[in-house]
């Protein structure tokens, strides 16, 4: 998919495990629409005791102010659990 193609909201999520760190693998558009994806993820991996997270937003071709709203809501749930989620 390039730039600009794709429907609004597309956000592919890969979860990994690397040396007690788990790692989001962010891919397509993080635009309004599909969004709750990635607050639903974050969620699962803090219910089930995670405390290191990292977003690998490198796959993401766009993102607007509702793709960052859902970082941030990500983040503040992170944060109340003592989880430390960073972006890369």
């Amino acid at each position: 998919m390039g730039f600009g193609e794709g429907r609004d909201g597309v956000v592919s999520i890969g979860v990994r495990t690397k040396d007690g760190v788990t790692i989001l693998d962010l891919s397509g558009r993080f635009t309004a629409g599909g969004n709750v994806q990635l607050y639903d993820t974050v969620q699962g991996l803090l219910s089930r005791g995670v405390t290191r997270i990292v977003l690998n937003m490198g796959g993401i071709d766009l993102m607007d102010s509702s793709g960052l709203g859902e970082l941030t809501k990500a983040e503040q749930a992170a944060r109340a659990k003592g989880t430390a989620l960073r972006l890369a």
